[in-house]
């Protein structure tokens, strides 16, 4: 067990580990009781008893230990809050001193296990990180206090990060995977990624972006059988390794303002990433590290008839999302709470009209999830991906003379419509819609000489909601507005000059000169 909530009453992220040898295994800290002394030496264990009856009656069963394993957590056999396996290569009793020597081995685990159970998670139970002072079991331990570290490096090119397990993580506590998701530019502009040519310039930032909420890994499990290099001659996959195995992530309170600008060449293709939350982690002692990593992007599409400046975003909120991923049966991973948000499109802006635009956009953040156990001789990555959405939006121009203020199809404009329909001949429609769903991909890979494939890759959907339909805008592009031009409702507009008519006592004139815009998104 490793965790730490000594005199606390909240919660705790523990890890625990349950191993099974072919051969006897003892746990010295179960006799702790009916010790005086424990000793790690450089060649072995020594182990004084409080009394010569006792002493006697466990003489003939520490005999036995010759060839098998002891598990030891004292100071000089391990670091403090670790275990350490050692095989018994010969037992030395002195009945002058009640006291018993191991001569012992370090061993690694996988070397003394061949069948593992690793659980994590949060409980309320009450647990306390293995301490090196020697204690009788009636004494309580002395509290002690852990660090959550940030991950730093890993010497895996298997992995998508190169720094997504941490090298020198701290053990599990109660933080140390919950992720903050706050990130905030303003007036920024994206490099391209490495390798990307595009055959015309374009210039794409952030107007305003910024992103709230925290990340949490809650629970998960990983049952697996380590083969013996001594009985086993071939093994088919790597994912016959894993029997058993899922984890749950909780995204919670998220949110995502996204405003765009962009000067986009006539079409083209981009994925470009928003950012990247630096990877948290927690270690199990002597068996391996795990480390969490989030990072959103953004996915452009998009084909343009007649160049322009353009902004253009939305403003996304959802309280929470739990995603269970099932590592050996894929049919019951789920993400729930995907239709549980809300999502309001920001206002289109362009620095001309007369333009055809389609365009999907997407925030794609990605969760990359990865364990190396043994040295990293097994490896296992899940990356979800969350559309948090995938939005199209189409951009088209309407006949004023076809269509009223609200792009709705008429036979011909109204009488009071006229002034209108002459001044702005052209109207931009924007319909829109939204798609919200979630998948993963998962790859293992394990450094075993027995296994004839060492890599496996899977993919699979884990979540679709249906297309929801956003509002239809319809604008119209004004030249000499107040503050320049841009686009504004027709309706609006439209509202306005009749107004105006009025107040001149019915004589025409007073409209803005401007060319109107019909702008459709779809989300």
């Amino acid at each position: 067990m490793q965790a730490d909530n000594s005199g606390s009453q909240k919660s705790v992220f523990f890890s625990r580990v349950q191993a099974q040898s072919s051969k006897q295994v003892l746990m010295l800290e179960d006799i702790e009781d009916q010790l005086n002394h424990i000793e790690c030496t450089g060649s072995g264990i020594e182990l004084e008893f409080r009394s010569a009856d006792v002493f006697a009656d466990v003489e003939k069963v520490m005999s036995d230990l010759e060839g098998n394993y002891v598990v030891a957590s004292h100071a000089g056999c391990n670091d403090e809050g670790s275990r350490a396996v050692f095989l018994v290569d010969d037992v030395t009793a002195s009945e002058d001193t009640k006291s018993i020597t191991l001569s012992t081995t370090k061993k690694h685990w996988k070397e003394a296990f061949n069948h593992f159970n690793i659980e994590y998670g949060y409980s309320q139970e009450h647990h306390e990180l293995r301490r090196h002072q020697f204690q009788r079991r009636q004494a309580p331990a002395t509290p002690g206090a852990t660090t959550s570290t940030a991950a730093t490096s890993s010497t895996s090119a298997f992995l998508s990060h190169s720094t997504l397990i941490p090298a020198n993580s701290s053990q599990a506590t109660a933080t140390s995977v919950a992720l903050s998701l706050f990130h905030e530019e303003a007036n920024t502009t994206f490099s391209m990624p490495p390798g990307v040519q595009l055959t015309a310039p374009i210039n794409l930032g952030c107007r305003h972006c910024k992103t709230t909420g925290h990340l949490n890994l809650t629970q998960g499990e990983w049952e697996f059988d380590w083969p013996d290099m001594d009985e086993i001659t071939q093994i088919d996959s790597v994912a016959d390794i894993l029997k058993a195995g899922y984890v749950q992530m909780s995204l919670s309170n998220f949110s995502a303002y996204i405003e765009l600008s962009a000067t986009p060449a006539q079409s083209g293709a981009l994925v470009l990433p928003l950012f990247t939350a630096p990877a948290v982690g927690f270690r199990i002692p002597e068996l391996g590290t795990a480390g969490v990593m989030f990072e959103p992007a953004l996915t452009f599409n998009w084909a343009l008839t007649g160049g322009m400046r353009i902004s253009y975003g939305f403003n996304l909120e959802i309280p929470e999302v739990i995603a269970t991923l099932n590592f050996t049966d894929f049919e019951s991973s789920a993400a729930t709470g995907l239709d549980n948000y809300t999502l309001n499109a920001l206002p289109f802006q362009a620095n001309m009209s007369d333009i055809e635009l389609q365009l999907t956009m997407a925030l794609r953040p990605r969760i990359e999830l990865a364990f190396g156990l043994f040295d990293n001789e097994l490896l296992a990555e899940a990356g979800t991906y969350l559309d948090l959405p995938i939005a199209t939006v189409n951009v088209t121009q309407l006949s004023s003379s076809h269509v009223n203020a609200n792009c709705e199809t008429t036979s011909e404009a109204a009488a009071d419509e006229a002034d209108f329909a002459a001044a702005f001949t052209n109207l931009t429609h924007i319909s829109g819609a939204v798609d919200v769903g979630a998948g993963v991909d998962v790859r293992m890979q394990a450094d075993v000489p027995v296994l004839k494939d060492p890599v496996f890759v899977t993919t699979w959907n884990l979540a679709s909601m249906p297309a929801t339909t956003l509002p239809t805008a319809c604008l119209v592009y004004q030249t000499d507005a107040p503050a320049g031009a841009a686009f504004t409702p027709a309706a609006t507009k439209m509202a306005a000059m009749k107004r105006e008519k009025e107040e001149r006592g019915g004589l025409s004139g007073g409209s803005s000169s401007g060319a109107a815009l019909n702008l459709t998104v779809v989300l």
